[in-house]
């Protein structure tokens, strides 16, 4: 198992938890798609970053361009208890 692979499995543990799972990982979205018939519980919604953006009208890669540590922590906070878990930040 490589990195990746784990990571990924980490990453999942977030799907019963969460409303949204925010992932353009090809890989990543087809594991669920291939598991999640099979669970006894709902999961996220996926939703790749498009998707994102165009629900929240506005821009994720705001977050990377923030100066701000404690403003970026903030808003992740935010969208994680609005029910977001991000793949990708």
């Amino acid at each position: 198992m490589n990195r990746n692979n784990f990571m990924d499995q980490q990453h999942l543990m977030a799907l019963p938890y969460v409303d949204f799972f925010l992932t353009d990982d090809v890989r990543l979205r087809a594991l669920v798609g291939r598991i999640s018939p099979r669970l006894p519980f709902s999961i996220a919604t996926l939703l790749t970053k498009a998707d994102f953006d165009a629900r929240a009208g506005t821009d994720v890669d705001d977050l990377f361009r923030l100066d701000d540590t404690a403003e970026r922590h903030r808003i992740r906070v935010e969208l994680w208890r609005a029910g977001c878990h991000f793949d990708m930040l």
